[in-house]
């Protein structure tokens, strides 16, 4: 050998050690597989194939579908653990099969031998720990899982949740990963509520129409009786002076202006009792403010950090304790009740059965609606990767247990399933 084919020769190793230790993979989670090209399924495995040839011929829709895919893990280290690619553009790619999105979850398995003793509401951690102290799971329902991302995925549709579980399940453990020499391993799982498919279509049925005819029909029952309420109540009405009939008066219970004015009435026998009205209403907004602090943390959020911080703060207990408002507003409502219930039998017995009638028919009809919204419309409301997971199970449950919550029951049979977290019984 030359000295200058030396030099060369000594120029290109240095060139390409260097790029290699620039092309280091340091991703904690590995990138998902193109399509499932080794399914048992022959539509699969074609759409697979043809799906990865498109990409190397730089075809359009197949790298919609690509660039639509989730390709590596960002922000896991502060809890973010979805990783949602583009749900909408996986779903339009002009390719020739239809499309599918899910949402594949990978979970990465840290041996124990890496779990830190420390205080374990602690969030802090040292900046020279190992980043598999802050992957280890800590089973503290007060902290974000830091081991398991669920990555969207763009495939054809023509592969079942089965092919894609398979095929996700053999790549993990086949591919070579930086952690495998700290004895991680990594398991996949797909499942059918984190699935979309392109050619899904929703198609309206007969409980969806004749939810959309009471509706029409109550708005048109508000707007006629509000009008009927204004002209009877005007001063040139010569109707105001007369007695109103049952049939009158049943019709005017849609009226929006006497409706409001009676949800603004309070029991005045007893001025006393003003300032427990008010106490109640705070602890009904503190519920209203839990349940909606409990939406958003079930969301795909970027830093659970901020959570986990929260859990910790002065006012936690009032985020986090929502049962004792709860309870506060039990015993208020039923202190309320009760003293107006005593006032009613200074003046007149009046049958208990009765009474609980009157509260039954006066709730259910305003929940029965609530409920046949979320057994038919609800569902077509929105879209995206979690919604099936989120609103589907809701609307399904509804459909199947409906009859539980008009009877009350919920709470007792069938709890697991509830119509919706909101219709515990307050």
């Amino acid at each position: 050998m030359t000295r200058y084919g030396f030099l060369l020769t000594l120029i290109l190793g240095m060139v390409w050690c260097s790029g290699a230790v620039f092309q280091y993979d340091f991703d904690l989670f590995p990138e998902l597989p193109v399509g499932v090209p080794d399914s048992d399924s022959d539509l699969c495995r074609r759409d697979s194939n043809r799906f990865i040839d498109g990409l190397r011929n730089f075809t359009l829709w197949a790298h919609e579908m690509w660039d639509a895919t989730a390709k590596s893990s960002t922000g896991v280290l502060r809890g973010s653990s979805f990783q949602m690619g583009h749900f909408e553009q996986c779903l339009t790619a002009k390719a020739p099969f239809a499309t599918q999105y899910c949402l594949a979850t990978v979970r990465m398995h840290v041996p124990a031998l890496y779990k830190v003793d420390r205080d374990h509401l602690s969030i802090e951690f040292d900046g020279k720990d190992s980043v598999l102290d802050r992957l280890y799971r800590y089973n503290d329902v007060t902290k974000q899982p830091r081991d398991t991302v669920n990555f969207g995925w763009c495939v054809p549709a023509s592969c079942s949740v089965h092919d894609l579980k398979t095929a996700l399940s053999n790549y993990l453990n086949s591919i070579d990963v930086p952690l495998e020499t700290r004895n991680v391993s990594y398991t996949g799982q797909v499942t059918s509520s984190f699935c979309h498919q392109s050619n899904d279509k929703q198609t309206y049925n007969i409980a969806d129409y004749s939810f959309c005819l009471v509706t029409l029909i109550l708005v048109l029952l508000v707007f006629i009786s509000t009008a009927y309420d204004y002209q009877t109540e005007s001063p040139k009405s010569e109707e105001k002076a007369k007695k109103k009939s049952l049939a009158q008066k049943m019709f005017l219970a849609f009226s929006a202006r006497l409706n409001f004015l009676e949800m603004a009435h309070l029991e005045t026998t007893n001025k006393d009792l003003n300032i427990l009205y008010g106490l109640r209403t705070i602890a009904i907004m503190i519920v209203i403010l839990d349940h909606r602090f409990g939406t958003f943390t079930s969301s795909a959020l970027l830093n659970f950090d901020y959570v986990e911080v929260q859990y910790r703060a002065i006012m936690a207990c009032l985020v986090f304790h929502g049962d004792l408002f709860v309870d506060s507003f039990f015993i208020l409502s039923g202190l309320l009740v009760t003293y107006g219930l005593l006032s009613q039998f200074d003046k007149r017995m009046v049958n208990p059965g009765f009474i609980v009638f009157l509260r039954y028919i006066r709730l259910t009809p305003v929940y029965a609606f609530v409920i046949f919204y979320y057994a038919t419309m609800f569902d077509y409301t929105g879209n995206g990767p979690l919604w099936k997971i989120i609103a589907g199970a809701d609307s399904n449950d509804c459909k199947k247990n409906w009859w539980l919550n008009l009877l009350y029951l919920n709470n007792y049979i069938n709890a697991d399933h509830m119509v919706s977290f909101q219709f515990y019984q307050y």
